[in-house]
């Protein structure tokens, strides 16, 4: 994982990405990357605001899209 902060006109916010050898994560495995409870991390899923994709029965969460999802201001 990385951080850093970034400048906006209305002020700085850090930025944290997240980097793996793998290419998708089990929701709780981005859970505990993004640094979110792992029921936090279902209502954001089943919300939307993190991308998943299917394999059968299991929900993988694309390391893109936590990135995605941590670039989004207000995080």
């Amino acid at each position: 994982m990385a951080r850093m902060i970034m400048e906006t006109e209305d002020g700085p916010y850090e930025v944290i990405k997240v980097y793996s050898g793998d290419r998708g994560l089990s929701v709780l495995e981005a859970a505990k990357r993004i640094g979110i409870s792992r029921s936090q991390a279902w209502r954001l899923v089943k919300s939307g605001e993190i991308r998943t994709v299917r394999a059968g029965t299991r929900v993988i969460v694309p390391v893109s899209a936590i990135n995605a999802f941590l670039d989004t201001p207000g995080f």
